[in-house]
């Protein structure tokens, strides 16, 4: 079987946050790849096929869970990375001296209209 690279499939303007998905995707079919194997290893016998019935909904949610876990970490981790640049953004443009006072702002506009 061949492994899926999301970064070849990657376009617009959200091509990081793709990457991710589809990373989530691969570590969920991973998980239920990993279940199968264990119900075909367990198809000769009744107890393991019992046994394997009563860890497959404890398998599933901890497999798609931990995948689900990482995706949002790291959704959360570039979301903080984009409020840290912004943030520097506006304090060297304020530090420039290339933001003006909201007062200034609202008085120029005012003599606009």
């Amino acid at each position: 079987m061949t492994s899926f690279d999301a970064s070849t499939t990657s376009t617009g303007p959200f091509p990081a946050a793709v990457d991710r998905f589809f990373e989530y995707l691969q570590d969920g079919v991973a998980v239920n790849r990993r279940i199968a194997g264990k119900w075909a290893r367990a198809w000769g016998s009744p107890v393991d096929l019992a046994r394997v019935a009563l860890q497959t909904p404890t398998d599933l949610a901890t497999g798609h869970g931990r995948a689900i876990g990482t995706w949002l970490t790291d959704e959360t981790v570039l979301a903080q990375r984009g409020l840290v640049d912004s943030a520097t953004a506006v304090s060297e443009r304020v530090v420039d001296g290339s933001v003006t006072d909201l007062d200034d702002r609202r008085s120029a506009a005012a003599a606009r209209d």
